[in-house]
Protein backbone atom coordinates (compact mmCIF):
# COMPACT_ATOMS: atom_id res chain seq x y z
CA UNK A 1 0.00 0.00 0.00
CA UNK A 2 1.78 3.26 -1.33
CA UNK A 3 0.99 6.61 0.06
CA UNK A 4 -1.06 7.81 -2.74
CA UNK A 5 -3.51 4.51 -1.48
CA UNK A 6 -4.12 5.74 1.99
CA UNK A 7 -6.94 7.92 1.43
CA UNK A 8 -9.14 5.39 0.04
CA UNK A 9 -8.74 3.05 2.69
CA UNK A 10 -11.05 1.80 5.70
CA UNK A 11 -9.39 4.25 8.69
CA UNK A 12 -11.47 2.56 11.19
CA UNK A 13 -10.84 -0.97 10.93
CA UNK A 14 -7.49 -2.45 11.39
CA UNK A 15 -5.56 -3.69 8.40
CA UNK A 16 -7.60 -7.51 8.18
CA UNK A 17 -3.41 -9.32 8.64
CA UNK A 18 -3.30 -7.43 12.01
CA UNK A 19 -5.30 -10.23 13.84
CA UNK A 20 -3.07 -12.61 12.94
CA UNK A 21 -0.06 -11.14 13.86
CA UNK A 22 1.03 -12.43 17.29
CA UNK A 23 3.40 -9.53 19.31
CA UNK A 24 4.42 -12.60 21.84
CA UNK A 25 6.18 -13.59 19.27
CA UNK A 26 8.61 -10.21 18.18
CA UNK A 27 10.98 -10.71 20.98
CA UNK A 28 11.79 -14.58 19.24
CA UNK A 29 11.56 -13.70 16.15
CA UNK A 30 12.32 -9.58 15.41
CA UNK A 31 16.11 -8.55 15.52
CA UNK A 32 15.13 -4.86 16.56
CA UNK A 33 13.63 -6.61 20.03
CA UNK A 34 17.69 -7.09 20.57
CA UNK A 35 17.67 -8.62 24.49
CA UNK A 36 14.34 -9.33 24.30
CA UNK A 37 13.50 -6.03 24.85
CA UNK A 38 11.35 -3.56 23.58
CA UNK A 39 13.38 -0.61 21.34
CA UNK A 40 10.64 1.50 21.77
CA UNK A 41 11.48 1.52 26.06
CA UNK A 42 14.09 3.96 24.92
CA UNK A 43 11.32 6.56 24.14
CA UNK A 44 10.44 6.96 27.62
CA UNK A 45 13.81 9.04 28.40
CA UNK A 46 12.86 11.70 30.97
CA UNK A 47 11.48 14.18 28.98
CA UNK A 48 8.60 11.89 28.25
CA UNK A 49 8.37 10.45 31.15
CA UNK A 50 7.50 13.38 32.71
CA UNK A 51 5.14 14.26 30.18
CA UNK A 52 2.88 10.95 30.73
CA UNK A 53 3.06 11.47 34.14
CA UNK A 54 -0.60 11.56 35.23
CA UNK A 55 -1.70 10.00 32.10
CA UNK A 56 -4.23 7.39 32.31
CA UNK A 57 -2.85 5.28 29.78
CA UNK A 58 0.45 5.16 31.62
CA UNK A 59 -1.69 4.79 35.45
CA UNK A 60 0.78 5.43 37.87
CA UNK A 61 3.83 4.51 36.71
CA UNK A 62 4.91 6.88 33.73
CA UNK A 63 7.64 3.79 32.58
CA UNK A 64 4.87 1.43 32.14
CA UNK A 65 3.98 0.38 28.51
CA UNK A 66 0.10 0.99 28.01
CA UNK A 67 0.65 -1.86 25.12
CA UNK A 68 2.46 -4.55 26.96
CA UNK A 69 -0.76 -6.68 27.45
CA UNK A 70 -1.87 -6.51 23.47
CA UNK A 71 -1.47 -9.86 22.19
CA UNK A 72 -2.07 -9.06 18.52
CA UNK A 73 -1.40 -5.95 16.26
CA UNK A 74 -5.10 -5.80 15.84
CA UNK A 75 -5.39 -4.76 19.89
CA UNK A 76 -2.82 -2.16 19.23
CA UNK A 77 -4.56 -0.88 16.60
CA UNK A 78 -7.65 -0.89 18.73
CA UNK A 79 -6.10 0.89 21.86
CA UNK A 80 -4.33 3.46 19.67
CA UNK A 81 -7.64 4.37 18.32
CA UNK A 82 -9.12 5.30 22.29
CA UNK A 83 -7.13 7.81 21.99
CA UNK A 84 -9.06 10.70 22.61
CA UNK A 85 -9.82 13.78 21.09
CA UNK A 86 -7.97 15.79 23.67
CA UNK A 87 -4.38 14.09 22.34
CA UNK A 88 -5.26 14.26 18.66
CA UNK A 89 -3.75 16.94 16.16
CA UNK A 90 -5.70 19.96 16.98
CA UNK A 91 -2.73 22.30 17.92
CA UNK A 92 -3.60 22.23 21.87
CA UNK A 93 -0.94 22.01 24.32
CA UNK A 94 -1.56 18.30 25.23
CA UNK A 95 -1.90 17.04 20.96
CA UNK A 96 1.85 18.65 20.84
CA UNK A 97 3.20 16.48 24.11
CA UNK A 98 1.55 13.36 22.10
CA UNK A 99 2.82 14.17 18.52
CA UNK A 100 6.20 14.63 20.36
CA UNK A 101 6.24 11.23 22.04
CA UNK A 102 5.04 9.39 18.35
CA UNK A 103 7.76 11.19 17.04
CA UNK A 104 10.18 9.94 18.79
CA UNK A 105 8.95 6.37 18.59
CA UNK A 106 8.41 6.50 15.07
CA UNK A 107 12.72 7.91 15.37
CA UNK A 108 13.40 4.81 16.67
CA UNK A 109 11.78 2.82 13.86
CA UNK A 110 13.52 4.89 11.39
CA UNK A 111 16.91 3.98 12.71
CA UNK A 112 15.75 0.44 13.21
CA UNK A 113 15.24 0.21 9.74
CA UNK A 114 18.27 1.80 9.05
CA UNK A 115 20.07 -0.64 11.02
CA UNK A 116 18.45 -4.08 10.15
CA UNK A 117 16.70 -3.14 6.67
CA UNK A 118 13.09 -3.33 5.81
CA UNK A 119 10.75 -4.61 8.13
CA UNK A 120 8.84 -7.63 5.79
CA UNK A 121 5.57 -6.66 7.14
CA UNK A 122 5.36 -2.87 7.20
CA UNK A 123 7.75 -2.63 4.18
CA UNK A 124 6.29 0.70 2.50
CA UNK A 125 4.86 2.65 5.15
CA UNK A 126 3.73 2.86 8.48
CA UNK A 127 0.22 1.02 9.02
CA UNK A 128 -1.04 3.65 12.08
CA UNK A 129 -0.48 6.78 10.16
CA UNK A 130 -4.08 7.58 9.26
CA UNK A 131 -5.79 5.60 11.90
CA UNK A 132 -8.74 7.06 12.92
CA UNK A 133 -12.26 5.79 14.71
CA UNK A 134 -15.44 7.05 12.74
CA UNK A 135 -16.60 8.93 15.28
CA UNK A 136 -13.20 11.10 15.20
CA UNK A 137 -12.94 11.49 11.49
CA UNK A 138 -11.27 14.71 11.52
CA UNK A 139 -9.36 14.08 14.13
CA UNK A 140 -6.04 11.51 12.76
CA UNK A 141 -3.99 10.77 15.67
CA UNK A 142 -1.03 13.32 14.72
CA UNK A 143 -1.48 15.98 12.31
CA UNK A 144 -0.40 15.54 8.64
CA UNK A 145 1.52 18.65 8.82
CA UNK A 146 3.06 17.25 11.29
CA UNK A 147 4.23 13.60 10.73
CA UNK A 148 4.86 14.62 7.32
CA UNK A 149 8.01 16.54 8.76
CA UNK A 150 9.63 13.15 10.23
CA UNK A 151 12.43 11.38 8.39
CA UNK A 152 12.35 8.18 6.51
CA UNK A 153 8.25 7.94 6.41
CA UNK A 154 8.63 8.31 2.13
CA UNK A 155 12.17 6.68 1.56
CA UNK A 156 10.03 3.64 -0.12
CA UNK A 157 8.09 5.67 -2.32
CA UNK A 158 7.91 4.93 -5.47
CA UNK A 159 9.52 8.14 -7.84
CA UNK A 160 6.53 10.24 -8.59
CA UNK A 161 6.24 11.56 -12.19
CA UNK A 162 6.48 15.09 -12.47
CA UNK A 163 3.44 17.42 -12.64
CA UNK A 164 2.99 18.97 -15.94
CA UNK A 165 4.43 22.76 -15.48
CA UNK A 166 5.81 22.26 -11.84
CA UNK A 167 9.39 22.97 -11.25
CA UNK A 168 11.15 20.20 -9.74
CA UNK A 169 12.49 20.36 -6.41
CA UNK A 170 16.54 19.93 -6.27
CA UNK A 171 17.40 17.57 -3.68
CA UNK A 172 20.42 18.54 -0.98
CA UNK A 173 23.65 16.65 -1.66
CA UNK A 174 23.22 15.39 1.35
CA UNK A 175 19.65 13.16 0.11
CA UNK A 176 21.46 13.01 -3.23
CA UNK A 177 23.95 11.01 -1.72
CA UNK A 178 21.45 8.89 0.11
CA UNK A 179 19.42 8.43 -2.69
CA UNK A 180 21.74 7.31 -5.20
CA UNK A 181 23.49 5.02 -2.96
CA UNK A 182 20.47 2.88 -1.27
CA UNK A 183 20.76 -0.06 -3.18
CA UNK A 184 24.52 -0.63 -2.93
CA UNK A 185 23.94 0.50 1.17
CA UNK A 186 21.31 -2.44 1.36
CA UNK A 187 23.49 -4.48 -0.30
CA UNK A 188 26.49 -3.94 2.09
CA UNK A 189 23.73 -4.68 5.02
CA UNK A 190 22.91 -8.53 3.76
CA UNK A 191 25.96 -9.76 3.94
CA UNK A 192 25.92 -12.43 5.92
CA UNK A 193 29.30 -11.55 8.24
CA UNK A 194 26.94 -8.50 8.56
CA UNK A 195 24.30 -10.26 9.39
CA UNK A 196 25.84 -12.52 11.58
CA UNK A 197 27.54 -10.04 13.66
CA UNK A 198 24.22 -7.91 13.89
CA UNK A 199 23.15 -11.37 15.72
CA UNK A 200 26.02 -11.61 18.13
CA UNK A 201 27.70 -14.34 16.29
CA UNK A 202 31.47 -13.37 16.82
CA UNK A 203 33.93 -13.87 18.11
CA UNK A 204 37.06 -11.72 19.28
CA UNK A 205 39.03 -13.45 16.64
CA UNK A 206 36.66 -12.81 14.09
CA UNK A 207 35.89 -9.21 15.40
CA UNK A 208 40.15 -8.88 15.28
CA UNK A 209 39.87 -9.63 11.39
CA UNK A 210 37.76 -7.36 10.66
CA UNK A 211 39.49 -4.15 12.40
CA UNK A 212 42.79 -5.25 10.68
CA UNK A 213 41.34 -4.60 7.58
CA UNK A 214 39.71 -1.55 8.65
CA UNK A 215 42.68 -0.29 10.38
CA UNK A 216 44.79 -0.38 6.74
CA UNK A 217 41.26 1.22 4.87
CA UNK A 218 40.98 4.12 7.55
CA UNK A 219 44.78 5.04 7.80
CA UNK A 220 45.22 5.24 3.87
CA UNK A 221 41.29 7.23 4.31
CA UNK A 222 42.58 9.52 6.25
CA UNK A 223 45.89 10.02 5.28
CA UNK A 224 44.24 11.40 2.10
CA UNK A 225 42.29 13.82 4.07
CA UNK A 226 44.59 14.89 6.02
CA UNK A 227 47.04 15.36 2.73
CA UNK A 228 44.32 17.30 0.92
CA UNK A 229 41.65 19.22 3.03
CA UNK A 230 43.99 22.51 3.52
CA UNK A 231 44.02 22.42 -0.10
CA UNK A 232 40.76 21.73 -1.02
CA UNK A 233 37.69 24.10 0.54
CA UNK A 234 35.11 21.55 -0.25
CA UNK A 235 36.55 18.87 1.40
CA UNK A 236 37.83 20.75 4.69
CA UNK A 237 33.91 21.96 4.87
CA UNK A 238 33.28 18.31 6.24
CA UNK A 239 37.08 17.09 7.75
CA UNK A 240 36.69 17.29 11.55
CA UNK A 241 40.25 15.08 12.17
CA UNK A 242 39.35 16.30 16.24
CA UNK A 243 36.32 14.47 16.15
CA UNK A 244 36.53 11.86 13.23
CA UNK A 245 40.19 10.24 13.51
CA UNK A 246 39.58 6.31 13.47
CA UNK A 247 43.18 5.23 13.24
CA UNK A 248 44.21 5.53 16.28
CA UNK A 249 41.66 3.76 17.90
CA UNK A 250 42.14 1.39 15.82
CA UNK A 251 45.51 1.25 17.02
CA UNK A 252 44.58 1.10 20.66
CA UNK A 253 41.99 -2.25 19.46
CA UNK A 254 44.22 -3.76 17.46
CA UNK A 255 47.03 -3.70 20.49
CA UNK A 256 44.34 -5.12 22.94
CA UNK A 257 43.22 -7.72 20.99
CA UNK A 258 46.80 -9.16 19.77
CA UNK A 259 47.74 -8.44 23.87
CA UNK A 260 51.19 -6.44 22.35
CA UNK A 261 52.28 -3.56 21.49
CA UNK A 262 54.36 -4.88 18.91
CA UNK A 263 50.75 -5.60 16.90
CA UNK A 264 52.04 -4.32 13.74
CA UNK A 265 54.69 -7.63 13.38
CA UNK A 266 51.42 -9.82 13.55
CA UNK A 267 48.80 -8.21 11.58
CA UNK A 268 50.18 -9.28 8.04
CA UNK A 269 49.76 -8.11 4.83
CA UNK A 270 46.92 -6.31 3.18
CA UNK A 271 44.21 -8.90 2.26
CA UNK A 272 42.94 -8.75 -1.27
CA UNK A 273 39.69 -7.12 -0.75
CA UNK A 274 41.61 -4.67 1.79
CA UNK A 275 44.24 -4.05 -1.21
CA UNK A 276 41.87 -3.23 -3.75
CA UNK A 277 39.72 -0.75 -1.22
CA UNK A 278 43.28 1.22 -0.12
CA UNK A 279 44.31 1.22 -3.76
CA UNK A 280 40.66 2.67 -4.90
CA UNK A 281 41.24 5.40 -2.38
CA UNK A 282 44.49 6.48 -3.43
CA UNK A 283 43.50 6.55 -6.87
CA UNK A 284 40.11 8.98 -6.36
CA UNK A 285 42.43 11.21 -4.26
CA UNK A 286 45.06 11.49 -7.26
CA UNK A 287 41.87 11.43 -9.63
CA UNK A 288 39.93 14.62 -7.87
CA UNK A 289 40.25 15.18 -3.96
CA UNK A 290 36.45 16.26 -4.29
CA UNK A 291 36.32 12.26 -4.16
CA UNK A 292 37.10 12.16 -0.72
CA UNK A 293 33.93 13.52 0.44
CA UNK A 294 32.22 10.31 -0.75
CA UNK A 295 34.59 7.78 1.33
CA UNK A 296 34.49 10.39 4.23
CA UNK A 297 30.68 10.59 3.87
CA UNK A 298 30.34 6.59 3.26
CA UNK A 299 32.52 5.38 6.36
CA UNK A 300 32.12 8.31 9.13
CA UNK A 301 28.28 8.52 8.95
CA UNK A 302 28.08 4.68 8.92
CA UNK A 303 29.93 4.16 12.18
CA UNK A 304 28.17 7.28 13.66
CA UNK A 305 24.85 5.13 12.97
CA UNK A 306 24.94 1.56 12.48
CA UNK A 307 27.94 1.29 13.83
CA UNK A 308 27.34 2.35 17.24
CA UNK A 309 24.44 -0.89 17.65
CA UNK A 310 27.63 -3.06 16.52
CA UNK A 311 29.31 -1.47 19.74
CA UNK A 312 26.84 -2.54 21.86
CA UNK A 313 26.66 -5.83 20.23
CA UNK A 314 30.27 -6.63 20.26
CA UNK A 315 30.43 -5.44 23.81
CA UNK A 316 27.68 -7.97 24.58
CA UNK A 317 29.27 -10.35 22.53
CA UNK A 318 32.57 -10.77 23.26
CA UNK A 319 31.93 -10.10 27.43
CA UNK A 320 33.93 -7.00 27.22
CA UNK A 321 33.31 -3.92 29.78
CA UNK A 322 30.38 -2.05 29.98
CA UNK A 323 31.94 1.09 31.73
CA UNK A 324 35.01 1.82 29.32
CA UNK A 325 35.61 1.44 25.69
CA UNK A 326 38.41 -1.30 25.24
CA UNK A 327 38.09 -3.48 22.42
CA UNK A 328 35.59 -1.11 20.88
CA UNK A 329 37.68 2.19 20.36
CA UNK A 330 37.00 2.30 17.00
CA UNK A 331 33.07 3.00 18.13
CA UNK A 332 33.70 5.25 20.29
CA UNK A 333 33.91 8.58 19.18
CA UNK A 334 35.62 10.41 22.39
CA UNK A 335 34.92 14.03 21.41
CA UNK A 336 31.34 13.73 19.55
CA UNK A 337 29.23 14.04 22.61
CA UNK A 338 25.79 13.38 20.28
CA UNK A 339 25.93 11.85 17.82
CA UNK A 340 22.61 12.69 16.30
CA UNK A 341 23.35 16.84 16.37
CA UNK A 342 27.21 16.19 14.76
CA UNK A 343 25.55 13.90 12.01
CA UNK A 344 22.99 17.62 11.10
CA UNK A 345 26.39 19.20 11.11
CA UNK A 346 27.92 16.94 8.80
CA UNK A 347 24.77 16.97 6.37
CA UNK A 348 24.66 20.68 6.92
CA UNK A 349 28.46 21.41 5.66
CA UNK A 350 27.59 19.06 2.71
CA UNK A 351 24.97 20.49 1.56
CA UNK A 352 26.72 23.97 1.58
CA UNK A 353 28.92 22.49 -0.73
CA UNK A 354 28.87 24.34 -3.70
CA UNK A 355 29.51 21.43 -6.85
CA UNK A 356 28.74 21.49 -10.64
CA UNK A 357 26.07 18.81 -11.41
CA UNK A 358 28.64 16.29 -13.04
CA UNK A 359 30.75 16.67 -9.90
CA UNK A 360 28.16 16.61 -7.90
CA UNK A 361 27.38 13.20 -10.06
CA UNK A 362 30.79 11.84 -9.86
CA UNK A 363 30.73 11.98 -6.10
CA UNK A 364 27.30 9.94 -5.70
CA UNK A 365 28.95 7.28 -8.30
CA UNK A 366 31.82 7.08 -5.98
CA UNK A 367 30.13 6.73 -2.85
CA UNK A 368 28.38 3.79 -4.15
CA UNK A 369 32.00 2.36 -5.06
CA UNK A 370 32.66 2.76 -1.11
CA UNK A 371 29.70 0.28 -0.48
CA UNK A 372 30.68 -1.91 -3.21
CA UNK A 373 34.45 -1.80 -1.55
CA UNK A 374 33.07 -2.41 2.01
CA UNK A 375 30.69 -5.11 0.77
CA UNK A 376 33.61 -6.84 -0.67
CA UNK A 377 35.06 -6.46 2.48
CA UNK A 378 32.69 -8.23 4.47
CA UNK A 379 32.23 -11.11 1.59
CA UNK A 380 36.13 -11.40 2.28
CA UNK A 381 34.97 -11.95 6.17
CA UNK A 382 32.17 -14.70 5.32
CA UNK A 383 34.73 -16.70 3.30
CA UNK A 384 37.02 -16.42 6.63
CA UNK A 385 34.40 -16.80 9.18
CA UNK A 386 32.94 -19.83 7.14
CA UNK A 387 29.81 -18.34 6.22
CA UNK A 388 30.09 -18.64 2.59
CA UNK A 389 32.44 -20.68 0.34
CA UNK A 390 34.80 -18.92 -2.35
CA UNK A 391 33.86 -19.77 -5.56
CA UNK A 392 36.75 -20.94 -7.72
CA UNK A 393 37.54 -22.73 -11.04
CA UNK A 394 37.48 -26.59 -10.48
CA UNK A 395 40.95 -27.79 -9.96
CA UNK A 396 42.59 -31.10 -10.60
CA UNK A 397 42.71 -34.37 -8.42
CA UNK A 398 45.72 -33.61 -5.84
CA UNK A 399 44.86 -36.59 -3.29
CA UNK A 400 44.14 -34.29 -1.09
CA UNK A 401 40.89 -35.23 1.37
CA UNK A 402 37.97 -33.45 -0.55
CA UNK A 403 36.23 -32.43 3.23
CA UNK A 404 39.22 -30.46 3.87
CA UNK A 405 37.97 -27.14 3.09
CA UNK A 406 34.26 -27.32 4.31
CA UNK A 407 33.05 -24.25 6.33
CA UNK A 408 30.87 -23.86 9.30
CA UNK A 409 29.84 -21.32 12.00
CA UNK A 410 31.09 -24.38 14.55
CA UNK A 411 34.27 -24.48 13.63
CA UNK A 412 34.37 -20.67 12.43
CA UNK A 413 36.59 -19.44 15.02
CA UNK A 414 39.62 -22.23 15.60
CA UNK A 415 39.81 -21.74 11.71
CA UNK A 416 40.92 -18.04 12.51
CA UNK A 417 43.11 -18.95 15.13
CA UNK A 418 46.88 -18.76 14.69
CA UNK A 419 48.38 -22.02 13.61
CA UNK A 420 45.10 -23.81 14.07
CA UNK A 421 44.57 -26.60 11.53
CA UNK A 422 41.91 -28.41 9.82
CA UNK A 423 40.58 -31.45 12.28
CA UNK A 424 39.10 -33.62 9.34
CA UNK A 425 38.12 -37.04 11.03
CA UNK A 426 38.61 -38.65 7.59
CA UNK A 427 42.44 -37.54 7.21
CA UNK A 428 42.77 -38.11 10.67
CA UNK A 429 41.55 -41.92 10.14
CA UNK A 430 43.76 -42.35 7.29
CA UNK A 431 46.71 -41.34 9.22
CA UNK A 432 45.95 -43.73 11.86
CA UNK A 433 45.96 -46.28 9.12
CA UNK A 434 48.53 -45.89 7.28
CA UNK A 435 51.07 -46.26 10.91
CA UNK A 436 49.24 -48.99 11.83
CA UNK A 437 48.97 -50.96 8.52
CA UNK A 438 51.62 -54.04 9.39
CA UNK A 439 49.83 -54.73 12.30
CA UNK A 440 46.60 -55.02 10.62
CA UNK A 441 47.83 -57.05 7.85
CA UNK A 442 49.12 -60.10 10.31
CA UNK A 443 45.94 -59.88 11.49
CA UNK A 444 44.71 -60.27 8.84
CA UNK A 445 46.69 -62.84 7.09
CA UNK A 446 46.27 -65.22 10.44
CA UNK A 447 42.73 -64.89 10.01
CA UNK A 448 42.72 -66.04 6.94
CA UNK A 449 45.61 -69.16 7.55
CA UNK A 450 42.64 -70.37 10.26
CA UNK A 451 39.93 -70.49 8.14
CA UNK A 452 42.13 -72.21 5.68
CA UNK A 453 43.17 -74.74 7.97
CA UNK A 454 39.43 -75.27 9.58
CA UNK A 455 38.46 -76.35 6.14
CA UNK A 456 41.71 -78.50 5.03
CA UNK A 457 41.18 -80.59 8.87
CA UNK A 458 37.03 -80.99 7.82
Amino acid sequence: MDENNYNTVNRHTSPPEFGSLNTGTLKDNCPAFEDKCCPFSHAMNDKNRELTKGCLAFKEDASDCPFKQCKTMEEVWDLLAKVPPSHRGNNSDISHVFAELMKDMHTISHEQKQILGECPQFSLSCPFKYLTPEELEDLPLVDEKEWKTWPGLFDNMPPQEPTPGKKESVLSFSKLLKERTKTAHKEAENVAFVRAFLKGKIGQIMYRELIVRLYYVYLEMETQLSKFSDSTPELSAIWFPDALLRTKSLEDDLAHYFETASWREKIGEMSPATKDYCEKIKSAAAKNPLLLIAHAYTRYMGDLSGGQTLKRVAKKAMHLPDDDSSGTNFYHFENISSGKEFKNLFRSRLDGIQLADDVADEVAEEANLVFRLNTNLFREMDVLCGLEEVVSEPRKASGACPFMNTKSMADSESKLMPGSESKCPVTKTKRILSKQWPILLSIMLAVFYMVYLKYILL
